[in-house]
């Protein structure tokens, strides 16, 4: 969360220094990407069901949550010249796009499998930070709020 122009770690009281920042970034993008989108790629890709949803939705709403804590950590990565953080806080955010709009094939039934427009399109599309956070906030229910 942000407060007063300064990064604080979620259930601290005392705001991050940018090695600090970019620690917290590290930690929590190897969580959101290890720990909670791997089993949902897996969970969709490999055997997709119904019966998963429940589980799917709950992973998803972590890792969504995670990304706005990561989207919060960007300005502190850049500041500290870690662009390569940056980066991999985008591409964790949009293959958290990517599971969700799968999630979303698999709750309305349709089972042609992941990414059915091909495994190119997603590299085409614009792959912006500000797109990313955009999807964030509204996943997040946060429209029209400065992210």
């Amino acid at each position: 969360a942000q407060h007063s122009g300064h990064i604080y770690e979620p259930g601290s009281a005392e705001p991050l220094s940018a090695g600090d920042g970019v620690e917290v970034a590290e930690r929590r993008l190897a969580q959101v990407r290890d720990d909670l989108l791997q089993p949902v790629r897996d969970m969709i890709r490999n055997e997709p069901s119904a019966d998963m949803l429940p589980t799917v939705e709950l992973f998803l709403e972590e890792a969504r949550s995670g990304c706005l804590q990561l989207q919060n950590l960007v300005d502190v990565c850049m500041a500290a010249e870690r662009y390569d953080l940056v980066e991999e806080i985008s591409r964790v955010a949009w293959e958290c796009r990517d599971l969700d709009a799968e999630a979303a094939d698999l709750r309305h039934g349709d089972r042609a499998g992941p990414h059915a427009a091909g495994p190119g399109d997603a590299d085409e599309a614009c792959r912006t930070q500000e797109a990313a956070a955009e999807w964030l906030a509204r996943e997040a229910g946060l429209e029209g709020a400065e992210v």
